[in-house]
């Protein structure tokens, strides 16, 4: 495999065309199926996002549907955004970035290929089985113990092959994107472990489940994210990366602070108040990582804006930095006990988790999609003009919708503060009914901005699979053999 330079890049060329076979070995093969698959699994879960908005706003809608409850619904999103779309999304990036920032090829190539009809099939069938009514009621791990099992040796693949690449590889550097990439797929299926292959009981349950769910969702589905930022903006910029150093510093931030941050969902709940304590200090961390790459990718671009102009993967990808920053913000301050009083048990940690996966998340995914399937497969984006109208959408559409669900839990927090003071009324039984009555409008309005949303992530997985079946022919790079293989 030709040497990476500086960013990691390899020299242009003709790459063959997009895989076909099922244990397919060509180089980048992997990587193409992954993303593929990850952005159908958008385009579902984001639907499944919608119809869980609706049904809020609506409780009566399909009621007679034991599968359109949103109990039901709400994990079923879940997990397609988060263990289909997001899982599949960084190892697709991995797979990516590995030989380009290695010098190496891809190892057991073949096997990562069906190893990706092994989790996508174990994330379908799981999600079919919790619309079902085969739920455990744990967030992200609702799925039967057998299927976990099946998906969590999933997991272990990227893993493996991440590892390999790294003792094998020819370059001796260790860029910013390696570190993140090795540490998302790392760490992924370490977190599925602890939050499904075994239950804790009581309150032990409850910090089990937020562990897992915090890590995935704020460290590892980012950190895969963040490994792509690193490799396309310095390419597509035409410019070395800002500070390798801050990069690190980020990295090395996220790595020991991030993972605790799952805990300040819950803040003044009933865990200890020590690790309620601990739990709001580490999270900040999140906040200095995502300082530190929106300052990178500022300082990379800044005196070569123009090259925004230019590349619709540059502009995503910068809209997804700062939508990502706003939201890890909301995250850091959730856990102080004066928000948590107040935005504790609403639909605040949902609002951001819909404004990180139908976000952030997209927008970076789009930006990742954009650079990098023209240079694995030939084909040229199918058109610029529908991705600025997707990254339009999803600014108005989910910003708005995030926004929306975070002013609707602060009033739903205030209404039951002051009916606790004043003793207006309980916050149970017939006074809870009373007391949501207030924000039933907002939750309708929200539907809206949701809508639109969605329609942007829709708009995504056409404009790619336009350009995986009639994208115009571009010039894409070829990973060439060391010549001592």
């Amino acid at each position: 495999m030709a040497a990476a330079n500086d960013d990691g890049a390899f020299t242009g060329g003709a790459n063959k065309a997009a895989p076909t076979a099922l244990f397919r070995s060509a180089p980048d093969s992997a990587a193409q199926r992954h993303l593929i698959a990850a952005i159908a699994f958008l385009a579902i879960g984001a639907l499944f996002v919608l119809f869980a908005s609706v049904k809020l706003a609506f409780p009566t809608v399909f009621d007679q549907a034991a599968f359109a409850g949103y109990a039901r619904l709400r994990p079923m999103a879940l997990n397609l955004l988060v263990h289909g779309f997001g899982f599949l999304l960084i190892t697709s990036i991995s797979y990516y970035l590995l030989p380009r920032l290695t010098g190496t090829r891809l190892p057991f190539e073949s096997i990562a290929n069906a190893n990706l009809f092994v989790a996508a099939g174990a994330v379908a069938v799981g999600v079919v089985l919790v619309g079902a009514g085969v739920n455990t009621g744990n967030d992200l791990a609702e799925f039967p113990l057998w299927l976990d099992v099946i998906f969590f040796l999933s997991t272990l693949v990227p893993a493996v092959v991440v590892t390999m690449a790294i003792i094998k590889r020819r370059e001796n550097t260790i860029y910013p994107s390696l570190a993140f990439l090795a540490a998302a797929q790392l760490i992924y299926p370490w977190l599925y472990l602890v939050g499904n292959l075994w239950r804790l009981a009581g309150v032990g349950m409850q910090l089990q489940n937020t562990f897992m769910v915090g890590g995935l969702v704020t460290v590892v589905l980012p950190a895969g994210a963040i490994a792509g930022i690193y490799y396309l903006v310095p390419k597509d910029a035409d410019r070395p990366l800002y500070s390798r150093q801050l990069a690190m510093a980020g990295f090395w931030t996220l790595l020991f602070t991030g993972l605790a941050s799952g805990q300040t969902r819950f803040a003044g709940g009933p865990s200890p108040d020590w690790l309620d304590t601990v739990g709001a200090v580490l999270s900040l961390g999140l906040l200095v990582t995502a300082l530190t790459v929106a300052a990178n990718v500022w300082y990379t671009i800044e005196g070569a804006w123009e090259k925004v102009q230019g590349s619709p993967a540059l502009r995503l990808t910068v809209a997804g930095v700062a939508m990502h920053l706003a939201v890890t913000i909301l995250l850091a301050v959730q856990g102080f006990r004066a928000v948590a009083a107040i935005v504790g048990l609403t639909i605040w940690y949902d609002a951001l988790l819909i404004a990180t996966m139908l976000g952030s998340m997209t927008l970076l995914a789009a930006g990742f999609a954009y650079h990098a399937y023209p240079r694995m497969s030939g084909r040229d984006v199918y058109s610029g003009s529908a991705a600025d109208r997707h990254l339009k959408l999803t600014l108005w559409g989910i910003g708005l919708a995030s926004a929306a669900g975070v002013l609707t839990s602060l009033v739903i927090g205030m209404t039951w503060t002051s009916n606790v003071v004043s003793g207006a009324a309980t916050n149970f039984g017939d006074g809870f009914i009373t007391s949501m009555g207030g924000v039933r409008t907002l939750l309708t309005l929200n539907t809206l901005p949701m809508l639109v949303g969605v329609l942007g992530a829709l708009m995504f997985a056409l404009n790619f699979s336009r350009t995986v079946t009639t994208g115009g022919i571009t010039t894409s790079e070829v990973l060439t053999e060391p010549e001592n293989e």
